[in-house]
């Protein structure tokens, strides 16, 4: 069963990395970030990079999958590796838009923001960042600013990791219950590794810093817009005419 995508807006500390978060794509290179709302004019302190994100077993070390992601102030691009992979995930973050293409058929769907509200709170009750229960399922922290986002954050110390600085941040459910440990990198301000209480680990590697054309992270013009069903699934068979 294919769920459709869904845009979440809750608000983040200042410089929090600001995609519009994409909880669940129907291909193998899901990507979940943290989200904040973003002015056009506001300059945001994120690196401008390329990397591999590679998701694990985490008993065995299979890997599981292995997207290119290109990452700058202006937007995000994530597609998966390999010959076959036909699909892209793009957000700018200027436009506060984002779109998943399908190069071989030159198609895309451009998904919209939920209209519910994006934070806990009442008419009279103060702000309440949201923290997930047990039973519901967090966003990634992978590639955001700050760990644990939709969790509680407890800081376990510093670390080295391939040849880097990193806080390592264990990240809990409202109740206490754990979820997942993940490594913020001191050289980039992300989060760059992600091991899940699912045995899913998920990491950054081969990173690498990038400049990007104007207009890198707008679709191409050419392409079609269509709604999620066909860009799935496809077009809808036509049938039989009758009068």
């Amino acid at each position: 069963m294919f769920v459709s995508p869904r845009l979440n807006y809750r608000s983040l500390a200042a410089k929090a990395v600001p995609p519009l978060l994409l909880s669940k794509l129907p291909f193998a290179f899901a990507i979940c970030v943290a989200s904040v709302g973003v002015n056009a004019t506001e300059v945001l302190d994120i690196p401008s990079i390329t990397a591999k994100k590679i998701t694990r077993d985490t008993h065995s070390g299979d890997v599981i999958s292995t997207d290119w992601i290109q990452l700058s102030p202006e937007g995000l691009r994530a597609r998966q590796s390999g010959a076959q992979s036909k699909f892209e995930y793009l957000q700018n973050f200027s436009q506060e838009k984002l779109w998943m293409m399908d190069w071989s058929r030159k198609i895309l769907f451009e998904a919209s923001p939920e209209a519910d509200s994006p934070t806990q709170r009442g008419d009279d009750e103060p702000y309440q960042p949201f923290v997930a229960e047990a039973d519901e399922e967090p966003q990634s922290s992978l590639i955001a600013s700050e760990p644990c986002i939709d969790l509680i954050a407890k800081k376990v110390g510093m670390a080295k990791w391939r040849e880097q600085d990193v806080a390592v941040w264990r990240c809990e459910f409202a109740g206490g219950e754990h979820y997942s440990e993940v490594f913020f990198s001191q050289q980039w301000g992300l989060v760059i590794r992600e091991e899940r209480i699912d045995q899913t680990t998920i990491e950054l590697s081969n990173i690498r810093r990038a400049e990007f054309s104007v207009g890198h992270f707008t679709p191409p013009t050419y392409f079609r817009k269509t709604d999620f069903r066909e860009l799935i699934i496809g077009s809808p068979e036509i049938g039989n005419y009758s009068e």
